[in-house]
């Protein structure tokens, strides 16, 4: 007989680092490294350059517009409903209309040209994924549930793809919010800007040592049980004929029962601490806007400050 030809180890793919996605179905690698996976997802985002430029010009301008708006309220306050200006007002209102309606443009603008690149980026992860499958040695196979393999390749890529769409916009605009925010505060009235920057910096800080961190480790947990339960999914049927011929229908079913509870709650709990984070949010914004409305009251009554 010919002596078995010894099989070489796949080239890494750039998405997964060192040592590629060989260790695909093994708990160690899931996301406990968060810089090396920004960068390896950034190795496939950045293919998208000019999407991403062009994205970031809209985010930009969509920002300052969105600034702009209550700036143009500010005026319209002091400068014409006091005073009774109708006439001024009424081309004031005309010019914050465009200002909204240019700030719904860019942002809808944002949304598209970011989700193209998103599933462009998720589409070459994907291929990448796919190919680098077919060249696994079998062992890999038969050592790892099938379910949890298929899991990663459409539940935790489309996990990806969520989060490129929606968050990355969202951080460059907020980032780019509350730096403008934070200077037109100062520049109008620096004692309403320190009191409402330190209000929500002591609540905002509140709220991310009680829920975030929970909210991160319950969405963690839901992953693995997910990937858990696919498998056993994936195995029962792809083996019904082992479990007919064993009589091992009643296991199979304590064994999903078993796993479908953990799924279940890794899921409950994931989603409770995450319902907080609306509510929690809108908290802080209402106590922050009160704390400031109550004070520049006070200061508009003295003569400290317009309305």
């Amino acid at each position: 007989m010919a002596q078995a030809r010894p099989q070489q180890a796949a080239p890494p793919l750039p998405f997964f680092g060192r040592g590629g996605p060989g260790q695909l179905g093994q708990e160690k690698v899931r996301a406990k490294d968060t810089r090396g996976t920004i960068r390896r997802v950034w190795g496939y985002l950045r293919r998208q350059r000019a999407a991403l430029i062009l994205t970031v010009g809209l985010v930009v301008a969509a920002t300052g517009l969105g600034l702009l708006g209550p700036f143009l309220l500010g005026r319209a306050i002091d400068r014409f409903i006091l005073k009774g200006d109708v006439a001024g007002l009424a081309r004031l209102l005309l010019l914050m209309l465009g200002v909204y309606a240019a700030t719904s443009l860019l942002t809808w603008l944002q949304s598209y040209v970011m989700a193209g690149a998103a599933q462009r980026t998720v589409r070459d992860i994907r291929d990448d994924l796919f190919a680098k499958l077919q060249v696994l040695p079998l062992r890999y196979f038969d050592t790892r549930p099938h379910g949890d393999t298929m899991s990663r390749l459409t539940n935790d890529v489309e996990n990806i793809n969520l989060v490129l769409s929606d968050s990355v916009t969202q951080l460059v605009s907020g980032a780019l919010s509350l730096v403008g925010v934070a200077a037109a505060m100062l520049w109008l009235n620096w004692r309403l800007a320190l009191l409402s920057v330190l209000t929500t910096i002591a609540l905002t800080f509140t709220f991310n040592r009680w829920v975030v961190s929970r909210t991160r480790e319950g969405f963690r947990q839901q992953q693995a049980a997910l990937g858990k339960l696919n498998g056993m999914i994936e195995e029962t049927i792809t083996g019904q004929r082992v479990v007919k011929a064993y009589h091992r229908e009643r296991a199979a079913i304590e064994q999903f029962d078993g796993a479908n509870a953990e799924l279940r709650r890794a899921a409950s709990r994931a989603q409770i601490f995450a319902g907080f984070v609306g509510p929690l949010m809108n908290c802080i914004s209402n106590l922050s806007v009160a704390i400031v409305a109550g004070d520049g009251g006070w200061m508009a009554v003295q003569g400290m400050a317009s309305v």
